[in-house]
């Protein structure tokens, strides 16, 4: 405890002096109440005064050649570790690489992290809803991280549909988090988009599409079928726009011999589908017209508002991922429908800004803080655009400006805590 309290006086003293390098920290808020902030300093004094450090960041190239440039300028000792800390288990390499080298941590500075302000709920839920006034119609909805579905008990047969929705809550993440595998087979949604019976939630998603078809390959293994009637359900799938059940199904035989958890195991298993092959035999399907289609499990009902949260919720994750060509699509996708949905102009200016189209994110932001938009945006959207803008106007060398701007932050009502 005294060696830290020492090392902070030390780098508070360097800081008054004026001698610590401190740019302000550049951020994104990925959603209203999340932020990816990084905070660079630079103090040489710790350097100079004998400190040996060791470099950790995701770029080997520029540790090495920071490394050099503290060793000619001080003589500093330094260990590099190329590591990429939002990967699990990286902490614990680190810890083991450094430990290898007999090094022993007496100062530690974090500068970069993500996290959420505000409550933690992220515990997904499934619930199924027993009501005998909703007729014949099972429902079953998403919202966010919640899985309800509402049935009958007086209506014969609705066993099969929970187990198609609580199939959903136990699969949903391993597409979702495998977003890079899914997409390298969306080539084969040329084929299913022509197929009059599936919805159109499915035609320009490849992620929800390989979901669903996930569920049902795994319902088709629990139901221990015979080979007639596997091959007939299959061939139901085929027909009615779901081609990867064929496919994931005949995969999961592989998993089924597997000691390692479907979750590990899922980005093999998309791997293993030949996009080429499996293109071949998808050419070659016949699909049952809409209006003589099978009767399969119900999909979830996505009403117009669903829609847009679905889109948002994948902006948002998007953004996370960096992936801003991506998320730029999804925002855009929901102003198609409201062009003046507040959270997807903050959204697509945050993502505009990522992909290098500064002017573009600085028209958005100006337009969410203009009436109408700035008399119905939530105050948090509201403060971080002004707050953007600012920082904008700073780095275009118009400080009047971008103070106003940061004042108009801090005076919108109910975001004291992030302004």
């Amino acid at each position: 405890m005294v060696e830290i309290i020492a090392a902070l006086e030390g780098m508070f003293a360097e800081k008054g002096a004026g001698r610590v390098e401190m740019p302000p920290k550049p951020g994104i808020h990925t959603r209203p109440d999340a932020f990816i902030h990084a905070m660079p300093a630079y103090i040489p004094a710790l350097a100079a005064a004998g400190m040996n450090v060791v470099l950790v960041a995701r770029r080997a190239p520029l540790l090495a050649a920071l490394s050099d440039e503290l060793a000619r300028r001080h003589g500093t000792e330094t260990l590099v570790v190329a590591a990429d800390l939002s990967k699990p288990n990286a902490a614990a390499r680190i810890k083991s690489q450094v430990e290898a080298k007999g090094v022993r941590i007496r100062l530690l500075v974090n500068n970069a992290g993500a996290g959420r302000m505000g409550r933690f709920e992220g515990t997904r839920t499934f619930t199924v809803n027993v009501d005998p006034l909703i007729g014949s119609m099972t429902n079953f909805r998403i919202y966010s991280q919640r899985y309800e579905i509402a049935v009958n008990p007086a209506v014969p047969g609705t066993m099969p549909e929970i187990r198609h929705a609580f199939l959903h809550f136990l699969l949903d993440p391993f597409p979702f988090d495998d977003r890079a595998d899914v997409d390298s087979k969306r080539y084969l949604l040329n084929y299913a988009v022509k197929a009059p019976r599936l919805p159109e939630l499915y035609k320009y998603d490849i992620v929800s599409y390989v979901d669903e078809c996930l569920v049902r390959a795994v319902e088709l293994h629990l139901q221990h079928l015979s080979s007639g009637d596997l091959s007939s359900l299959l061939d139901r799938d085929d027909r009615d726009g779901y081609l990867m059940v064929r496919p994931i199904y005949y995969a999961l035989d592989t998993y089924t011999r597997q000691a390692v958890p479907l979750n590990e195991y899922f980005p093999r298993l998309m791997k293993s589908i030949d996009v080429r092959k499996e293109g071949e035999r998808e050419e070659q399907v016949v699909f049952s017209p809409a209006d003589t289609a099978s009767k399969g499990p119900a999909a979830p009902v996505e009403s117009a508002a669903d829609q847009m949260a679905r889109w948002l919720d994948l902006g948002d994750q998007q953004i996370a991922t960096q992936d801003a060509k991506g998320a730029i699509a999804s925002f855009e996708h929901v102003l198609k429908l409201e062009p003046k949905n507040p959270r997807a102009l903050y959204g697509l200016a945050i993502a505009s800004a990522l992909n290098g189209q500064g002017k573009r994110a600085h028209d958005l932001f100006t337009q969410i803080v203009q009436p109408p938009i700035s008399t119905y945006a939530d105050p948090s959207i509201l403060s971080w655009s002004h707050v953007y803008l600012g920082r904008m106007n700073d780095l275009a060398g118009l400080r009047t400006r971008a103070v106003a701007e940061y004042h108009a932050a801090l005076a919108v009502s109910g975001v004291f805590y992030s302004a």
